[in-house]
């Protein structure tokens, strides 16, 4: 998937895989009948997509688990900024840099 040179497609990547599942699941709670597509359900709006990702991430950060929401913060990739907590980085090799431990 990714190679450690490749934070921008990855950062999207992530971004996109984030942002759909959270739709998804924003779709799914309010769907009532099984052939409404997901536009006519809720059209795709990210002030009801962002919270959904937020929340989700505070409650798994209270649950002990690190998430992985990848930024470039003053052209900085994440992990290089010090603010990164997440141990398994992939693109940080000083946290080990793998994703499967």
């Amino acid at each position: 998937m990714a190679h450690k040179n490749d934070f921008e497609r990855y950062l999207e990547y992530k971004g996109d895989e984030i942002d759909n599942a959270a739709y998804a699941l924003a779709v799914a709670l309010l769907r009532t009948h099984p052939d409404q597509k997901n536009e006519d359900v809720l059209p795709w709006d990210m002030s009801v997509i962002a919270p959904i990702v937020e929340a989700a991430q505070e409650k798994l950060k209270q649950l002990g688990r690190q998430t992985c929401w990848p930024y470039s913060e003053e052209a900085l990739e994440c992990h290089r900024t010090g603010s990164c907590k997440n141990k398994r980085c992939y693109f940080d090799d000083d946290k080990g840099g793998s994703d499967t431990e």
